[in-house]
């Protein structure tokens, strides 16, 4: 099938590292803060400097004439109390400004580290974690059962000789919308490498795992120029933990692509 022969499905940006502006609540609150932190150390500046005139004076400093100084710093301290607050809370803003940012910029790093950049899926390495924690729950007793779905497409290698790599890096692109569109947030789908991409189903067992693939390489047969060959394997029945139900995924998938291609095809069935 030539690449033009279906509609091209909506190309989304690649993932880059945007920060977002700081909002307004966090602007408020350093600057908020920074005038608290002013006035407080300067009036515990002002606090040791009657203390150390005390001591140079040899007199008793008492706390009436602590709280008269406090008192007096916005009339007899204004010319050094001004400039001090405005200073320390613009200092106190900045910080919090590049301090946000670096939050930011780290969010946004592990974001792009975290995604493929050109199928938008989630990289081989943060799916396996994803992976490993769901794992992990089930045994603890704290998930339901899952399901992990192993897609590849059909004749890649052909699709990509025949039309160049341009349009093989399009047909990926679109078969991952079409898969990021049909799942739900708690679910993961990775691109396990080229052509092959991985999803784990949360709380679904093999049957509903096995309607949802066929959902999915129904729409990619008929919305993308390719087609794709699915194995379906489900925790703990297939496998109880990574490796094994990795391994019962792409056997099922080897099996559909032996037995005609552009099917789905079950863990621990002939079909």
């Amino acid at each position: 099938m030539k690449p033009d022969d279906k509609a091209a499905l909506p190309q989304e940006k690649q993932s880059t590292l945007e920060l977002p502006a700081p909002g307004w609540g966090y602007k408020l609150s350093f600057l908020i803060g920074g005038i608290i932190f002013s006035i407080a150390t300067y009036m515990a500046g002002t606090m040791l400097y009657e203390l150390e005139l005390a001591l140079v004076d040899r007199t008793v400093l008492s706390w009436d004439l602590l709280g008269r100084t406090l008192v007096s710093i916005f009339q007899k301290h204004i010319l050094t109390f001004t400039p001090w607050v405005i200073g320390t809370t613009g200092v106190s803003v900045a910080l919090g400004y590049l301090f946000d940012k670096e939050v930011q910029y780290r969010k946004a790093a592990e974001r792009v580290a975290a995604t493929n950049g050109l199928t938008l899926l989630a990289t081989r390495r943060f799916f396996m974690k994803g992976f490993d924690r769901e794992v992990a729950r089930a045994r603890r007793g704290l998930s339901n059962l899952f399901s992990v779905v192993m897609i590849d497409l059909d004749d890649f290698k052909e699709y990509n000789d025949s039309y160049g790599h341009v349009a093989g890096d399009r047909a990926l692109q679109n078969v991952s919308y079409i898969l990021r569109r049909k799942l739900r947030a708690s679910d993961i789908a990775g691109r396990f490498g080229g052509e092959e991409v991985i999803v784990l189903l949360t709380g679904v067992p093999k049957d509903r795992a096995a309607q949802v693939a066929e959902r999915m390489r129904k729409e990619i047969e008929e919305e993308s120029d390719v087609t794709a060959s699915i194995g379906v394997a489900s925790y703990p029945d297939d496998g109880q933990n990574v490796e094994k139900l990795i391994q019962a995924a792409d056997e099922a998938l080897y099996r559909a692509k032996r037995t005609g291609k552009n099917k789905v095809c079950l863990a621990g069935s002939d079909g």
